[in-house]
């Protein structure tokens, strides 16, 4: 029959790839070693089987996020009447605007862009031309420029006035607005970067190293076996017969060649490593509530009473904004050795 001896593994790290050594004779049981994850020992006779997984794993995320909440609430007890309604409109002002990596100057760009625009906006709305065409300023510019009658003979050429002036004022103030974000730097020069470089590297002993290497660990571990044991069976000695030495001379061997291996194996390594660049992430959020927002909570007593009765009530709005950028880096080895040793009678 054979003898089953079973070796199970799993480590967390994976320095290295697998790597087998066997050495057939002497005859002996199976002594098997792993020095490092990822890596196995064989010795002795017979039939035997390893399974080896190693593997690496990188990633990583990035992203940005928005939420904007209305809430309202009310509770009471009998004796008690409340409640709580909460409405925001929002001002046309108002924007939510989210940048990842290259998308970053076309961001910078709309924004400038919308920013000038509503400074323009409001200094010509801020001017003599004021938000819109009035009879007013009509009058006024018929009295300026010499017209007689009344506002039916040059009304139509008094509004192609305001609304030529008015777009001239915004013009002219967008133009400077844009002309001095352009000039910053954080508008001019900030670009979207994502990238990442992963690299995955075995250095050390390799399987054909250790190999060349086996018949210096045979010499070896028969001095070191010979030198404990001596080279022969010797009558009188510490052994009762020759089975009882050859039995402890093969241990010897094993253990000084096993060990001279497994200190061959666990200089190699492996090593991971990962580099992340994230430029050009965040949110922008401006929430303007418009003048027919309302926000209200109230609570009041409705019965008289002397027991202790409890309202509340709460209405409100909130805003909150993130940006993430994750980065994660892992190894793992597993094994799983089984190995059937022949039997002293050979069956």
């Amino acid at each position: 029959m054979k003898k089953p001896i079973v070796l199970a593994a799993l480590v967390a790290a994976a320095p290295f790839s697998a790597i087998t050594a066997a050495k057939a004779a002497p005859d002996q049981m199976f002594n098997i070693q792993t020095p490092s994850a990822g890596s196995v020992v064989f010795s002795g006779s017979g039939t035997a089987q390893f399974n080896n997984s190693l593997s690496t794993n990188n990633n990583f995320n990035v992203g940005s996020s928005t939420n904007l909440g209305v809430n309202a609430s009310a509770s009471s007890t009998a004796d008690y009447t409340s409640q709580g309604s909460a409405a925001l409109d929002l001002a046309g002002t108002s924007r939510l605007q989210q940048t990842i990596g290259t998308a970053t100057s076309a961001f910078n760009q709309s924004s400038l862009i919308s920013a000038a625009s509503e400074a323009a906006t409001k200094s010509a709305n801020s001017s003599s031309f004021g938000v819109e065409y009035t009879a007013a300023w009509g009058a006024n510019w018929a009295q300026e420029n010499n017209k007689s009658g009344d506002s039916a003979t040059w009304g139509a050429e008094a509004q192609a006035a305001w609304k030529m002036g008015w777009e001239n004022q915004y013009s002219q103030s967008f133009n400077a607005a844009t002309s001095v974000a352009q000039s910053s730097n954080i508008d001019k020069n900030s670009t979207g970067t994502i990238s990442a470089e992963f690299s995955t590297k075995d250095t050390g002993s390799s399987a054909a190293a250790i190999a060349a290497l086996s018949s210096s660990f045979d010499s070896s571990a028969k001095a070191s076996a010979d030198l404990a044991y001596g080279s022969s069976y010797q009558e009188g000695g510490q052994y009762n017969s020759a089975v009882e030495w050859k039995a402890a001379w093969d241990a010897g061997y094993q253990q000084s060649y096993a060990s001279s291996a497994s200190a061959a194996q666990a200089a190699a390594a492996r090593t991971s490593e990962s580099t992340v660049t994230v430029n050009g992430i965040g949110v922008i959020a401006d929430v303007n509530a418009a003048a027919t927002s309302t926000f209200t909570a109230d609570a009041s007593k409705t019965i008289a009473s002397d027991g202790n009765g409890n309202a509340q009530a709460s209405s409100g709005a909130s805003l909150a904004t993130s940006s993430f950028a994750t980065q994660s880096n892992s190894t793992s080895a597993s094994a799983f050795a089984q190995a059937f040793a022949a039997s002293g009678n050979g069956s």
